[in-house]
């Protein structure tokens, strides 16, 4: 009897651990590469001209936005993190600070070439918040920044 429920027992951890290993869905692979650390939240698509985006503490979510080449696309991005956040463009000069719980939307266009184009949180860009537009995958969005997510205006987290 005793040697059923030790069985029993590891059978049943087995399942457990075997569950909630088999539960974790495995992150996917980046549809374009982005210059350093990336904490990728997903792959989105615009739907007629549109996209929704969330900041978060500290990434993008969805990280990948897919569109044709050449549209206009309206994000509205919604910051849903505990901190103030920026989504960033510098190839299009677009810089909208985000405080807690506000949403601002944006006109990104994606180029006609098919280049991805690239955008980060100016404060947190080093701790891997970034994201990406895209046409087609594969290539490299390249951000004009240099500052590697150094703060600017003062706020440091």
């Amino acid at each position: 009897m005793r040697k059923l429920a030790a069985v029993g027992i590891a059978a049943v951890t087995m399942l457990t651990l075997g569950g909630a290993a088999g539960a974790a869905t495995p992150a996917k692979k980046p549809p374009v590469k982005l210059s350093g650390d990336v904490t990728n939240k997903g792959i989105g698509a615009a739907v007629d001209g549109a996209a929704d985006m969330a900041a978060d503490d500290f990434f993008f979510k969805k990280t990948f936005i897919k569109s044709p080449a050449g549209q206009t696309v309206s994000v509205t991005i919604t910051n849903e993190g505990s901190t103030q956040h920026t989504f960033t463009i510098d190839a299009q000069d677009i810089d909208e600070e985000l405080s807690s719980g506000d949403t601002v939307t944006v006109d990104v266009e994606i180029p006609a070439s098919g280049k991805p184009i690239a955008g980060y949180c100016r404060f947190h860009k080093s701790s891997g918040m970034q994201f990406a537009f895209f046409s087609k995958s594969g290539g490299k969005a390249k951000s004009s920044s240099d500052n590697g997510g150094t703060t600017q205006g003062g706020y440091g987290y």
